[in-house]
C-alpha cells in the first residue's frame, strides 16, 4: 500500500477537519488491493473507472462506517466541487470511456457510484460489484465498464437502466 508521508504521516489528525483525511487515504489504498490489483482491467478507455472510481467507493464505504453519513457528504461535495471546475473547457468523455480525465474517475465516478448505490440499494449495487469480481479477476481478467454496466443493468429494474446508461455513457449534466 502506497501512503506518501505529507499525504498521511504528516497529517495533523488533531485539527477538526469536515472529512478524516487519513481514514479516506488508508482505506482507499487499501480498496486497491481488490479493485486494480485483484480485477485488472483490461488496457482501454474506462479501465480507469474500475481502478479508481470503484476504489472510491469503497473508500466511502469505510468513511461512512467509521465517521457517519455526514463526512461521507462532505467528501461527496468536494468531489462535486472537483468535478465541475475540472470539466470547465475539456470536451467530456462519457465516464465509462474516461482515461486521462481525473476529474471525471475520482470525482464525477464517486458521485455516479454513490447515486447507484442510492438507486439500487446497497445489496444489489454489492451484488453486481461482487459478480464482476469473480467473474473478471485474476491474471485471466480483463474486466472493462462495459462488464460493469452488464452486470449493473441485472441488478436494475428495466425502468432504471436507462438512467444508469445516462450516467455512465453520456456526459450529462443536471440544473435541479
Amino acid at each position: 500500500v502506497l501512503l506518501a508521508e505529507n499525504r498521511v504521516f504528516l497529517v495533523d489528525g488533531a485539527r477538526n477537519r469536515p472529512i478524516d483525511l487519513v481514514c479516506r487515504r488508508v482505506a482507499h489504498e487499501i480498496a486497491h488491493q481488490w479493485w486494480g490489483h485483484h480485477l485488472v482491467p483490461a488496457p482501454v478507455d474506462g479501465g480507469t473507472f474500475l481502478t479508481e472510481s470503484v476504489t472510491k467507493y469503497a473508500e466511502t464505504l469505510v468513511l461512512e462506517r467509521m465517521h457517519g453519513a455526514a463526512q461521507v457528504r462532505n467528501l461527496r461535495a468536494v468531489e462535486l466541487d472537483r468535478y465541475l471546475s475540472g470539466r470547465v473547457g475539456e470536451v467530456e468523455p462519457p465516464l465509462f470511456e474516461a482515461a486521462g480525465q481525473p476529474f471525471l474517475f475520482y470525482s464525477k465516478g464517486l458521485l455516479v457510484m454513490g447515486a447507484l448505490r442510492d438507486l439500487l440499494g446497497a445489496e444489489a449495487l454489492d451484488s453486481a460489484l461482487r459478480s464482476l469480481m469473480v467473474a473478471e479477476s485474476g491474471p485471466a481478467g480483463n474486466a472493462t465498464t462495459l462488464d460493469l454496466l452488464e452486470y449493473l443493468d441485472a441488478a436494475a429494474p428495466v425502468s432504471d437502466q436507462p438512467l444508469i446508461d445516462d450516467w455512465m455513457k453520456r456526459a450529462v449534466l443536471y440544473d435541479l
